[in-house]
């Protein structure tokens, strides 16, 4: 079960009423709680904090799809995944279909629902911005009675609803696009999931499909809140011929609506120049009569496509004589990871195992002026609560395989964002992490350095104060290289060939700056650490990628032979 950081209880009412009540009473420290994909990954890892939870799965009708002869009435409870394999809405409205059975990933579609989706307004997603080409409303009931919300105003901003106290979203009602009515939708996606541009059009033709006698155009998950653009969709109406005339300058009207910023994302401009694109790829796309693909890219292959490749495959006849190369052999751990009988760290439970915590630093560079640990170790459950100079005791405090640089907790300064500063040890997991969050760390935050050019500038701020020395499998670091009171650790000098000569033989030479983000080779599993220490062996449990890395670490902080790490 997931660990929590603050308490919680979960009640369940049987009717929209009484939730309201419920939730109206609890004030600020109670949430409505659907699916929670969101919700309870944020109050996890300590976003969010709520005393009470309102479960509305319990309340009867909150979970149909409906036919209302010309429109379709999806409930607020209902998944992504039901809403992606239902027959009357992959027939009504084929292209939320299609977009439902790509939101996240399995896991979030089979838990998370459409209703949580819009309230949760998170601006990284997908449905709003389709629903409001699609003329969606949105049918709530609370304190005041029923009301009817339109699409487009639903969302008020980055993860807030304009949904009055007590108020509660009841259903989805979504009018069936006529066959003159063409919709698409395209995604551009970034990591975990999550889109960083939404595009949505609809198309409503003549009966000659020769006119577009108007049009929705909306964008989302590149500003706070999907947006629609009258301007954009006044351009872009008029006579098919000449819509490829008129694209670029629909295409910047919708762009000015989005409010467009510069984040991790990528620039404003950049999101502008995908926002052209994608719309001038759906709008001809559309009028070509071909259904575009969600990526804008390429549909998926199909189950079917998907199989005879993989049989394909299989005709492959091996060299005689070859017993493994060129045969598919069965992975060794295949079985027992598919069915769940795969012991992972994380499911190593010791007799009377502690649980400890990290508190890290929320700063990249800052002095430790004082740690108020008192109300952590006076909270029960709490064994105890380790700082720095609690380490000193032992043979090293600082370790690293190539460079002994790095302290177990930090020492008087901090030196990158996550360093850990306290460790909290309990008699269970969610004592530990509560404990944790009662600790008090003052800092006094120095000049960051953020690149390797800021770090090797003449008097920059000096990151490593204290000394440290060649780790026990050191590589290409040249400690014999440092540059006392600077930020240089080696000088190593690594050539082949004549650059100068290859470069004089190039007949093009691009240059440029490129950066790309920090990766680590960790298996799929919850990161974990168990140590089991008896006399003066101890046997660790973990998933990291380096064992023998680790063995030689803990037995040289802990000055012990390597016979007694296991």
């Amino acid at each position: 079960m997931p660990s929590y950081a603050h308490p919680f209880r979960i009640v369940q009412p049987t009717s929209l009423a009484e939730a309201s009540e419920l939730l109206v009473s609890g004030g600020p420290n109670v949430a409505l709680y659907a699916g929670g994909s969101e919700l309870l990954l944020a109050m996890k890892q300590g976003g969010l904090r709520y005393d009470v939870l309102i479960d509305l799965k319990t309340i009867p009708d909150l979970d149909a799809i409906d036919d209302r002869g010309d429109h379709v009435e999806i409930g607020a409870l209902v998944t992504h995944r039901r809403i992606a394999s239902s027959p009357l809405i992959r027939s009504a409205v084929a292209k939320l279909a299609q977009l439902e059975g790509r939101v996240a990933n399995p896991r979030v579609r089979s838990t998370g629902t459409l209703g949580g989706n819009l309230c949760f307004a998170e601006p990284h997603s997908d449905p709003g911005t389709l629903l409001m080409v699609l003329d969606a409303r949105l049918e709530t009931a609370g304190p005041s009675g029923p009301r009817t919300i339109a699409i487009e105003d639903f969302t008020a901003g980055a993860y807030e609803a304009a949904l009055e106290p007590g108020e509660i979203l009841r259903s989805i009602v979504i009018p069936r696009p006529s066959v003159r009515q063409l919709v698409g939708y395209h995604r551009v996606q970034q990591l975990e999931h999550r889109p960083m541009l939404g595009v949505a059009v609809r198309l409503d033709l003549d009966a000659a499909g020769r006119t577009i006698l108007g049009c929705r155009l909306s964008v989302g998950a590149a500003s706070p809140i999907p947006l629609r653009s009258d301007a954009a969709e006044r351009i872009l109406a008029g006579d098919v011929a000449g819509v490829g005339e008129r694209l670029p300058a629909a295409a910047a009207a919708l762009a000015d609506a989005a409010e467009l910023i510069d984040d991790l994302d990528g620039s404003a401009e950049y999101k502008r120049h995908l926002i052209g694109v994608h719309l001038s790829r759906m709008v001809g796309g559309l009028l070509r009569g071909e259904d575009p693909p969600l990526s804008g890219i390429r549909a998926r292959r199909s189950l079917d496509a998907t199989v005879a490749a993989w049989e394909e495959t299989k005709r492959h006849v091996p060299k005689p004589g070859f017993t493994v190369v060129g045969h598919s052999i069965p992975r060794t751990d295949g079985r027992v990871k598919v069915t769940g009988e795969a012991v992972f760290a994380a499911d190593v439970d010791l007799p009377r195992m502690a649980h400890a915590k990290v508190l890290r630093s929320p700063v990249a560079h800052a002095r430790i002026l004082s740690i108020d640990a008192d109300a952590a170790r006076s909270t029960p459950g709490v064994i105890d609560v380790l700082v720095a100079s609690d380490l000193l005791g032992l043979r090293r405090h600082l370790f690293g395989h190539a460079v002994r640089d790095h302290p177990i907790l930090a020492m008087d300064k901090v030196v990158h964002v996550g360093e850990p500063v306290v460790a909290v040890i309990a008699e269970d997991e969610r004592t530990a992490q509560y404990a944790a969050e009662l600790v008090e760390v003052v800092y006094d935050e120095l000049t960051p350095v953020m690149t390797a050019e800021a770090a090797l500038a003449p008097g920059a701020p000096l990151i490593h104060e204290e000394p440290y020395e060649r780790g026990h499998a050191p590589g290409h670091v040249n400690l014999d290289g440092r540059v006392p009171g600077t930020n240089q650790l080696t000088d190593d000098v690594v050539a082949w060939g004549d650059i100068d000569a290859a470069f004089a033989r190039c007949t093009t030479i691009v240059e440029g700056e490129y950066y790309y983000p920090m990766a680590f080779a960790y298996a799929l599993e919850p990161y974990a650490a168990i140590a089991d220490f008896r006399g003066d062996e101890v046997t660790v449990w973990s998933n990291g990628q380096h064992t023998y890395t680790t063995r030689r670490d803990v037995a040289d902080l802990f000055g012990l032979p390597l016979s007694h790490v296991r």
